[in-house]
C-alpha cells in the first residue's frame, strides 16, 4: 500500500511541528515547507528533520506562498494527498491584501 503523503507550510510553527509529528506516527510521508527569509529557526523539527539527500519520511523545503510557481512546483515534485497551510495572522493579512491588489 502507498503512503500517504502531506505538504505542510508552516511546519517550523507549533502547529506544524505537532502536526508532521502526528503524521508522521500514521505512516504518512510529509513534506514541510519553510520560508527561506524566516528568522524562526527549526529546533521544534530537528528531533525528525533529516538532509533533504538522505531517505527520510520527513523532508524540509524552502517555499513562499507569496511565489505561486514555487506553490506549484512544490505541489508538482511532492504529488500531496492533502496539503496544510499553516500562517500567522500578519502573514494572512498580508495575503489577502495582496489579493486584493491583483484583482484590480
Amino acid at each position: 500500500m502507498k503512503k500517504k503523503v502531506a505538504l505542510i507550510f508552516g511546519v517550523t510553527g507549533q502547529d506544524g511541528a505537532y502536526l508532521s509529528k502526528f503524521l508522521l506516527k500514521r505512516k504518512y510521508k510529509v513534506f514541510g515547507v519553510k520560508r527561506r527569509s524566516s528568522t524562526i529557526n527549526t529546533q521544534r523539527v530537528d528531533d525528525i528533520y533529516r538532509d533533504i539527500n538522505s531517505p527520510s519520511n520527513f523532508v524540509l523545503y524552502y517555499g513562499d506562498l507569496t511565489d505561486s510557481s514555487s506553490i506549484l512546483n512544490l505541489i508538482k515534485k511532492t504529488k500531496p494527498d492533502e496539503f496544510t497551510i499553516l500562517l500567522p495572522n500578519l502573514m494572512c493579512k498580508f495575503l489577502l491584501r495582496s489579493q486584493n491588489i491583483l484583482q484590480r
